[in-house]
């Protein structure tokens, strides 16, 4: 697994997310999403992605 790989050589934890939902956590934890429930990250570019967070965890799954 790259995560293992990653930590093995740094040294610390390591979780690796892909490119909305990542941003999706760190929106709110420190920025416009603070304190909000449940919230959502919509990103416009080459492509069209969301990221949600309900009950404080982020909502994963394979669609």
């Amino acid at each position: 697994m790259p995560e293992a790989l990653l930590a093995d050589a740094i040294g610390l934890d390591v979780t690796l997310e892909n490119g909305v939902r990542a941003p999706t956590v760190a929106e709110y934890w420190f920025g416009e999403g603070v304190g909000a429930s449940p919230f959502a990250l919509v990103t416009l570019g080459a492509e069209v992605g969301c990221g949600l967070i309900v009950d404080g965890r982020l909502v994963t799954g394979a669609n």
